[in-house]
């Protein structure tokens, strides 16, 4: 399959996901229709996560998502989940246990190998953040989300 027939198909699936919110074709949606989506996929969320999720989508500040900017959204998110499970996967590898739990002492080893070289007091500063444990361990479950919650 070539990378023109995949963008392609790839464009429309946004196009129709674009659609089940912009009802009235007219190139944009707002509040009322995104809950009208969420209510009709028995979504439950409150007024303000409505207009939360909108105003994180809004760049004109004007109440309105366009298409191209509901792509570039959604095109973020898709990667951001590949990232994620790209970091789970080099996690898995490196837990050999299978607890879900990685030691500092392997951290580093990954983060030395991908080339961040850091300090004593930087590394220190680092396991502290991330809040490793007593036994010098973290759940790497929530390593990756404070990673990726680094990234936004």
């Amino acid at each position: 399959m070539t990378e023109e027939k995949t963008k392609k198909e790839d464009d429309n699936k946004y196009k129709d996901i674009f659609k089940m919110f912009d009802k009235q074709n007219v190139g944009y949606f707002g509040v009322r229709e995104v809950r009208e989506v969420m209510q009709s996929y028995n979504m439950v969320a409150t007024e303000q996560n409505i207009y939360e999720m909108v105003a994180q989508l809004d760049t004109n500040n004007n109440g309105f998502v366009t298409f191209d900017r509901f792509v570039s959204i959604f095109t973020n998110k898709i990667k951001d989940t590949e990232m994620e499970e790209e970091m789970r996967e080099a996690f898995k590898v490196i837990d050999n246990d299978g607890n879900g739990f990685i030691s500092a002492k392997e951290f580093n080893k990954i983060i030395t190998q991908v080339g961040d070289k850091f300090s004593d007091s930087e590394w220190n500063q680092l396991v502290h953040e991330l809040n490793f444990g007593k036994n010098e361990e973290i759940n790497y479950e929530e390593l990756i989300t404070s990673l990726m919650s680094t990234q936004k």
